[in-house]
């Protein structure tokens, strides 16, 4: 670890040092402060889904396996708290996209048998002809 001491023994003017990046370690998160993150905040992900989704009259739902899951992907990519908005990103960019298809009311209910098998969805909503994003599952 250099401190700034250092590399002003080194040679370096103070001018220049305080222009470095400061570059830190920290401490990997666990699954379960992911899920923390997630969940918690008031302005947490899964609720920030909830409310873009709405926008479009439809409704999303994730129950805990499959929040489990989920941290437990990005804590074994080593992704981190940003990487949790990627992967639900990747996840329900499909859904999101394709929102005004389904009829208002839709519910996409997202269990821990969506996450592992691709997000395979199947949908109950009987009142189009029209199938369901084949990745999705709309209740």
């Amino acid at each position: 670890c250099a401190l700034p001491i250092y590399i002003e023994q080194f040679g370096l003017i103070p001018e220049f040092i305080s222009r470095l990046p400061i570059i830190t370690i920290l401490d990997e998160m666990t699954i379960d402060m992911l899920k923390d993150i997630m969940t918690k905040p008031k302005k947490n992900l899964i609720s920030q889904y909830q409310e873009l989704l709405h926008l479009d009259g439809l409704d999303i739902s994730f129950n805990e396996s499959a929040i489990n899951e989920i941290a437990r992907i990005v804590c074994n990519k080593n992704r981190g708290a940003r990487g949790l908005r990627y992967e639900m990103d990747r996840m329900l960019e499909p859904v999101m996209f394709s929102a005004p298809k389904y009829p208002q009311g839709t519910t996409f209910q997202i269990t821990y048998d969506t996450t592992i098998n691709h997000w395979e969805m199947i949908t109950n909503n009987k009142s189009t002809n029209e199938k369901p994003y084949s990745k999705y599952q709309a209740i």
